[in-house]
Parts: C-alpha cells; structure tokens; sequence
C-alpha cells in the first residue's frame, strides 16, 4: 500500500509540474504610428544631389527634422569624395536649415539606405517609428567612424 501510494504521489508531482505553462497574454497593439515621410523634401533632395556631375545615385531618407543622404559615386569620381559630400552637404543644407543633414559617400552605407527607402516607399504603414529610428541611429553612428 506504501509503495502504491508513493508511487501515486509521485506520478501526480510529475504530472503537475511537467505541463504546459500559460503564456502571457501580449500587448493589444495598435495602428502603428507612421513615420514622418516628407516625399516632397526627399524627391528635392535627389534633384539637388544629382545636379552634382559625379553622383551618380541618391539614397535619402526623412524622419522628423534629420535628413540621411547616401551618394552613389563610382569610378575616377571616388578621388573627389570629400569635396562632393562637402558641396551636397552645403547645397541641402541651404535648402534645408532647419534639419539636420547627413550625407555619406560609403557604398555599404548608400546600400543600406537605400534598402531603407525602399522600405518605406513600398509599405509606409508597415515600418515602426522606433524601428526606423533605431535603423537610421546604426546608419549614422557608422557615418562618424
């Protein structure tokens, strides 16, 4: 009887703590909130990027009062980097003073940018605020070094 009843226990204790834990209930989310796209500041931004002879592509990306600008720049024009990133950062930012302009000329860079826009120009809704935040804070620290 000893045997039995221990056993009985034992097989309770067994069943009790081997099932299946309740998952927690997840946030209800709502609409996502949309980024803030200004398409009229962007397409301008091409225009006055492409206006310099040795860009050869534009990537550009808005969020809030920060404009992220990525030059495509291939072959003999790469000897010139630092004077075309200086020349379109000057142009953007006479037209754009009140934000503040990053422009790279790296190619992984202007790839992921790129990627970016395209994002966002296809699915708008489909992007977090906070995801696009995070997204363009890793493109821009890696802007610096």
């Amino acid at each position: 009887m000893k045997g039995f009843l221990s056993t009985c226990l034992i097989l309770a204790i067994l069943l009790t703590g081997c099932q299946a834990a309740e998952k927690p209930q997840e946030k209800a989310k709502g609409p996502t909130e949309l980024p803030v796209i200004d398409r009229m500041a962007l397409e301008e931004t091409k225009k006055i990027a492409k206006e310099n002879r040795r860009v050869d592509e534009v990537a550009a990306v808005t969020l809030k009062d920060e404009l992220y600008v990525g030059l495509k720049v291939t072959n003999f024009n790469r000897f010139f980097l630092r004077s075309i990133r200086k020349d379109v950062h000057g142009r953007l930012k006479d037209q754009f003073p009140e934000r503040a302009v990053h422009v790279t000329t790296d190619s992984k860079l202007f790839d992921d940018l790129s990627r970016l826009e395209g994002r966002i120009r296809e699915n708008p809704w489909g992007m977090d605020r906070e995801d696009l935040k995070r997204k363009l804070y890793k493109i821009h620290e890696d802007m610096k070094g």
